[in-house]
């Protein structure tokens, strides 16, 4: 069965909308799911690929661009213009 989550955070700065997906999509990883992140646009974008490399030193979320050919195989995928390109375990929307 789907399930919905709405988080609702204190404040509303973009950092910490950022770590928190950071954080969530570690998380679905360590569960061993597939995890899409959608995001407004490009620049955003980036700056959820920056986060997922340094939110946390001793972390490590393997994760691309859907616009990246051979991306099917990692388990968290960026994207901001378009759907996930397959069904995934968890959809996290910034946008």
């Amino acid at each position: 069965m789907t399930r919905i989550s709405f988080y609702i955070l204190k404040g509303s700065e973009e950092h910490n909308r950022q770590v928190f997906a950071c954080r969530l999509a570690e998380k679905a990883f360590y569960q061993g799911k597939q995890v899409y992140i959608h995001t407004e646009s490009p620049e955003q974008a980036e700056q959820i690929n920056q986060a997922l490399w340094s939110f946390r030193a001793d972390s490590f979320v393997p994760h691309q661009s859907v616009n990246i050919a051979n991306h099917n195989d990692c388990p968290v995928l960026i994207g901001h213009d378009s759907s996930p390109p397959k069904l995934m375990d968890l959809l996290i929307n910034l946008s």
